[in-house]
């Protein structure tokens, strides 16, 4: 029935007092209980609404309620307003939140990897300034927690290994060979990749 709901939101059949309407009927009562199923309803019924502003405040309104307790939902949100945001043309907005998933949720997730290239690729379109990038990839990979005792093909996976990785090129990039050394050895990999 939810998926119903969410359909007919998608397709323009819900006003937006509907859609306030039914949101809060599934937060109240599914939202604590499965919030993961929760978002999946949510999504369809807020891309539907044609005013930026206003599918905004829906979006920050479910950030809210999992900032602080599911910090992959939360950092997913962020993830669906930036592309939002680049949908509508405003790279600053979007800015914004990739900048958030990665202050706040380096270790919730993958998304601070995805995060991550967004704003290089947004930094490349605008300015080409690799400095920036480069600060972007430092602070990431300082903020992420270096797996312990894990079999190496797992750790590879993680996000500290990841934006490591990612991190040592760019500093290759701007000529900081040593330095991209260093983080090399801290993830356990030589610049050939082995």
């Amino acid at each position: 029935a939810w998926r119903v709901v969410a359909k007919f939101a998608a397709d323009g059949q819900l006003s937006l007092n509907q859609k306030k309407t039914w949101e809060g009927a599934a937060w109240r009562l599914c939202g604590e209980r499965a919030p993961d199923f929760y978002l999946e309803i949510l999504g369809p019924m807020l891309k539907s609404i044609a005013d930026i502003k206003e599918q905004n405040r829906f979006w920050n309104a479910a950030f809210k309620r999992f900032a602080d307790t599911r910090p992959d939902l939360a950092a997913s949100i962020r993830m669906v307003q930036a592309q939002m945001w680049l949908d509508a043309n405003e790279p600053n907005s979007a800015g914004q939140c990739y900048d958030d998933v990665i202050n706040r949720y380096a270790n919730a997730g993958p998304f601070v990897v995805t995060a991550l290239r967004k704003g290089e690729q947004m930094v490349r379109t605008n300015n080409g300034d690799v400095r920036r990038i480069v600060e972007a990839y430092e602070n990431a990979w300082a903020k992420i927690d270096k797996p312990q005792d894990m079999a190496p093909e797992f750790a590879r996976q993680s996000n500290y290994y990841r934006v490591g990785k990612l991190y040592a090129q760019k500093l290759d990039e701007v000529g900081r060979s040593s330095d991209a050394a260093k983080v090399r050895a801290a993830i356990g990999e030589t610049k050939a990749g082995k």
